[in-house]
C-alpha cells in the first residue's frame, strides 16, 4: 500500500489517472442504478426524479407548493417516472435550474444529471486541492470510500452541487459571495459557512453573499410570476422553515410523507451535545489568525452534527473538514490521535451504510432500530470533528507558545 501511495506522491499524472479512475467508477456506478430501476428498485434516484418532475410541473404553470398528492402522482405517472417521488422540499431555484434537462425524455435527462453530479464531486476535490496548493488525488480517492457520497448518488441528491459551491465559497475570491448565495437558496443548510464568514469578521464577505441572495430572490421572483412567488412566499418558505425545525407543515402531501420523522423528538442527550459542540466549535475557532481551513472544516462539521433534520446523505458536506485533515497529513502536522480518529470516524458513517444494506437489502429487521437510531453515522461524524477539534488545539497552543518565546504575534493565515 505505501508503494502504491508513494507512486501516486512522485508521479505528476497522478491527478489525472485518479480523476479518470474516479470518474469511471462513478459513472459505471450511476449506469447501474439505471439499470437497478428497471428492474424494480424503484427508490433508486427517487429525489432527482422529484427535481424533475417539480421542473415539469412549474413548466406547465401548475403550483408546485400547493399542488395535491393526487395531481402530483398522477403527473409523475403521466411522465412515466421509473422511481419513488418524494415531496418537492426546496425554493423554486433548484426547479428552475433542472429546466434545460427537464425538457428531455426521462432517461436522457437522468444520465445528463448523473454525468453532473460526478462533475461536481470531482470539481469539488480539484478546487479544494488547488485552494490549498496540493495534489488533488487524495481528495479525489476520498470520494470512493467515503460511502455518503454512493447513497447521495442513489438517491439522485443534490448534495453534490451544493458540495462545489461551498467549496467554491471557500476559495476566496471575488465571486466567492455568489457561490455561497446559490448554495443557500438551493438548501439552506449552508449558511453554516455565512455564519463562519461572520465569525472570523469577514463582515464584507457577509454582506455581499446577503447582497446576492436577495438579487437571486428578487430574480426568482420575476421568473415565476406574480402568483407563484406568492405561493412561494405564503406556503412553500414557510413550510421549509417548519419542516428545518421539525414542525410539522401546512401542507398534507409533506405532512405525510414526513411524518415518522416529525413525530419524533429530538433526544435531551442530542440537544445536550449539540449545545456542547457548538460551544468548542466557538471556543475552537475563536478568530486568532487560524488558517481558514481549521475554522471551515470544524464549521461544517459541528453544523451536521448540529442540524436536527437531516438525512445521511447530506454528510458528503463532512468531506470538508476530511479533506482539510487529509492537508494536514499531507504536511506532516496532523498527530496519531487526529489521524486514528478520522480514520474510525470514517468507517463508522461507512458502517451505518453497511447497516442500512443489510436491513433493507439482506432483510435484518432484528437491526432496523440500531439503523434507525443512525448511531454510527453520528458517532463516526463525533470523531471527525473531534480529530479536526483536537488538531486546533494542539496546534493553536503551539503557535501560543510560540508566539509568547519570541514575543511575536501567532501565525497564521487569517483573513
Amino acid at each position: 500500500m505505501n508503494k502504491v501511495l508513494s507512486w501516486f506522491r512522485e508521479k505528476p499524472s497522478a491527478d489525472l489517472i485518479a480523476t479518470i479512475l474516479v470518474a469511471l467508477i462513478l459513472m459505471g456506478r450511476w449506469l447501474w442504478l439505471n439499470w437497478e430501476i428497471e428492474h424494480g428498485r424503484r427508490d433508486r434516484m427517487m429525489d432527482f426524479a422529484t427535481y424533475y418532475l417539480a421542473s415539469r410541473i412549474i413548466l406547465r404553470g401548475m403550483d408546485v407548493y400547493q399542488i395535491s398528492s393526487h395531481d402530483w402522482y398522477l403527473a409523475g405517472k403521466d411522465l412515466g417516472l421509473g422511481s419513488h417521488l418524494a415531496v418537492y422540499i426546496y425554493s423554486p431555484l433548484l426547479a428552475l435550474l433542472m429546466i434545460p434537462i427537464a425538457v428531455l425524455p426521462y432517461p436522457w435527462a437522468a444520465l445528463i444529471w448523473g454525468a453532473a453530479t460526478i462533475g461536481t464531486f470531482v470539481g469539488a476535490a480539484w478546487a479544494f486541492a488547488r485552494r490549498t496548493e496540493l495534489p488533488a488525488w487524495p481528495m479525489l480517492l476520498s470520494l470512493l470510500v467515503f460511502m455518503p457520497v454512493n447513497v447521495t448518488m442513489n438517491y439522485g441528491q443534490v448534495n453534490g452541487l451544493i458540495l462545489l459551491l461551498m467549496v467554491m465559497f471557500l476559495w476566496n475570491r471575488s465571486w466567492s459571495p455568489l457561490a455561497l448565495a446559490l448554495a443557500i437558496w438551493i438548501k439552506p443548510w449552508p449558511i453554516w459557512l455565512w455564519l463562519w464568514a461572520l465569525w472570523r469578521r469577514m463582515f464584507r464577505t457577509a454582506a455581499m453573499v446577503f447582497v446576492y441572495g436577495m438579487l437571486i430572490g428578487i430574480i426568482l421572483m420575476i421568473a415565476l410570476g406574480p402568483s407563484g412567488a406568492r405561493s412561494f412566499l405564503y406556503h412553500g418558505l414557510p413550510d421549509m422553515i417548519r419542516l428545518a425545525l421539525k414542525i410539522p407543515p401546512e401542507n398534507e402531501l409533506w405532512r405525510t410523507f414526513f411524518a415518522p420523522l416529525l413525530s419524533e423528538p429530538t433526544p435531551s442527550l442530542q440537544r445536550f451535545l449539540s449545545l456542547l459542540i457548538g460551544l468548542l466549535t466557538l471556543l475552537l475557532t475563536w478568530p486568532s489568525g487560524q488558517p481558514w481551513e481549521w475554522s471551515a472544516g470544524l464549521f461544517v462539521a459541528a453544523g451536521n452534527l448540529i442540524t436536527p433534520f437531516s438525512w445521511y446523505h447530506h454528510l458528503v458536506w463532512s468531506l470538508i473538514p476530511l479533506w482539510v485533515l487529509i492537508k494536514e497529513k499531507m504536511h506532516g502536522a496532523l498527530g496519531p490521535s487526529s489521524t486514528w480518529s478520522a480514520i474510525l470516524g470514517v468507517l463508522l458513517v461507512d458502517l451505518q451504510w453497511i447497516l442500512g444494506f443489510l436491513v433493507y437489502r439482506a432483510g435484518w429487521e432484528t437491526l432496523k432500530e440500531i439503523e434507525r437510531s443512525g448511531i454510527f453515522a453520528v458517532t463516526g461524524l463525533m470523531l471527525i470533528w473531534a480529530a479536526l477539534a483536537l488538531h486546533i488545539w494542539r496546534s493553536s497552543h503551539r503557535m501560543r507558545e510560540h508566539a509568547i518565546a519570541n514575543g511575536t504575534p501567532a501565525s497564521g493565515d487569517g483573513e
